[in-house]
């Protein structure tokens, strides 16, 4: 006997993940694959390479020697079709002319581990043989979004009785180092290099540069730096809503300071009120222009007219 009825019936499907882990090594190259350095004695200089990676991995330069820093110096990820941009800075600070070191630069950290960069520093002439610089080196200071600072000059000598031609290039990290001629010829006495800076949008912090001359009678570099520092902002005490509690027919509620606190010395700033009501029942002293003094500290007299 076959009954009528409607049968419901559940089918189950029961879906099984795997998952797998891709751990091929990270193959790491470099461009230039070495690099070397043309330093006269008691000068640095500094150079560029990138670092690249076919997989996603952490990598952190060093070096076994002490003459050969790096920035970034803590651990940076990389990935591939992202390289990492160093900048190698080789210092031939205590050496002498005409020695020659060999070093390597040593990347940590990636499953191919240790990756090794060839370096190679030859210390020439202080004088670069017949040409030497004056100042042998330069710094610059700014404020970071700021005026670019003044230019400065160097002056190439020629201590010989003959002409000399020299070719002038720069090395820094984002281009901020200008000159104003590639080449030059000092005669029998001296060129001039003028020397600019264009900091664009740089954060604040400490960058390195080169001036590399390079001539027949031999090659030389003057170091240069820039520094950048942050803004001045101003802060102020309290940072809430000032309240007056006054009773009609009462005396007047004393007075409130709102002090002011520059983070870089003395800053220009100027005050003005707005208030909701009758009458200009809001009182502040100094109004306009003013500025914070030496200390970075200005001070605000504010009350009410009842």
């Amino acid at each position: 006997m076959h009954r009528r009825g409607f049968w419901f019936g559940l089918l189950s499907v029961l879906t099984l993940a795997l998952s797998f882990s891709d751990t091929a090594l990270a193959q790491l190259y470099a461009n230039p694959a070495a690099l070397t350095f043309n330093v006269s004695s008691g000068s640095a200089q500094l150079q560029t390479i990138q670092i690249g990676s076919t997989t996603t991995t952490t990598i952190t330069a060093g070096s076994n020697v002490g003459w050969l820093t790096f920035s970034p110096a803590g651990p940076v990820l990389i990935s591939p079709g992202n390289p990492v941009t160093f900048s190698v800075t080789a210092n031939a600070t205590g050496f002498s002319n005409g020695s020659t070191f060999i070093a390597s630069m040593l990347i940590s950290g990636a499953s191919q581990t240790p990756f090794s960069i060839p370096v190679t520093l030859n210390v020439g002439g202080s004088t670069g043989g017949t040409l030497s610089a004056i100042p042998s080196n330069l710094t610059f200071s700014a404020q970071a979004g700021g005026v670019a600072p003044a230019s400065q000059t160097v002056t190439i000598n020629n201590n010989q009785a003959t002409q000399a031609q020299f070719t002038a290039s720069v090395t820094s990290q984002n281009n901020w180092l200008l000159i104003n001629s590639s080449q030059g010829t000092t005669g029998t006495a001296s060129a001039t290099l003028t020397v600019s800076v264009n900091q664009g949008s740089l954060p604040a912090g400490t960058y390195d540069g080169t001036i590399n001359i390079l001539s027949s009678s031999g090659n030389f570099a003057i170091p240069v730096q820039l520094t950048l520092t942050s803004a001045p902002s101003l802060t102020v005490s309290p940072t809430g809503t000032l309240n007056f509690f006054y009773q009609l027919g009462g005396a007047s509620p004393p007075t409130q300071s709102v002090m002011l606190t520059s983070t870089g010395g003395s800053i220009p700033f100027t005050v003005s009120t707005s208030a909701s009501g009758p009458g200009n029942w809001l009182i502040v002293s100094p109004l306009g222009s003013s500025a914070t003094n030496a200390s970075g500290m200005a001070s605000l007299s504010v009350s009410i007219n009842t």
